[in-house]
């Protein structure tokens, strides 16, 4: 997850003040940990699928103006209405071609979200592989120490009693 994922996300939404801006621009995002739950979120679940575009948000004014939107209890009373009729709502060509379009969109952006998790899993396994690889020979170098430290113990030892009994030796012999 980085800049340009999250520039191609709002990008993607409809957001115009992106234009002349380049992915570093928001790779300082990135760098809290705190905050990449929600970016990620961002990045993966905000797409044109669910945002308005600016002819619905027309339209959607033009109902509230003439007074054509539910809400409440009058929204509550269609709601049964509908759900008690026995036809079904059958979506319009637009509207199917339109679903179409985002979930198409939408699988496009989880086949590169999976592409960069493959990514970074064969980054890591390498990572892991390069450290287990440190760690063996750290381990032959530590073998390597403790020889020559039990060598050289052994050594003083030895130097130490020779020491001790040549000083017994001088100390009770008579002068």
């Amino acid at each position: 997850m980085n800049g340009s994922h999250f520039l191609e996300s709002v990008t993607d939404i409809g957001y115009t003040w992106t234009k002349g801006l380049t992915s570093q621009s928001f790779d300082w995002m990135f760098e809290k940990e705190e905050i990449l739950p929600f970016l990620e979120w961002v990045c993966n679940s905000l797409g044109s699928s669910n945002m308005l575009s600016n002819g619905e948000l027309k339209q959607f004014d033009d109902l509230g103006k003439r007074g054509h939107i539910l809400i409440g209890q009058q929204l509550d009373e269609a709601l049964k209405s509908i759900e008690s009729s026995d036809g079904e709502y059958l979506p319009s060509d637009e509207d199917i071609r339109k679903d179409s379009e985002s979930l198409e969109h939408e699988i496009m952006r989880s086949k590169k979200w999976k592409e960069q998790l493959i990514k970074q899993r064969n980054q890591l396994s390498v990572h892991n592989t390069s450290l287990g690889h440190r760690q063996a020979q750290i381990g032959k170098l530590e073998a390597k120490a403790k020889q020559y430290l039990v060598y050289h113990l052994q050594r003083n030892q030895s130097d130490n009693d020779t020491v001790s009994i040549l000083l017994v030796l001088i100390c009770h012999k008579p002068l």
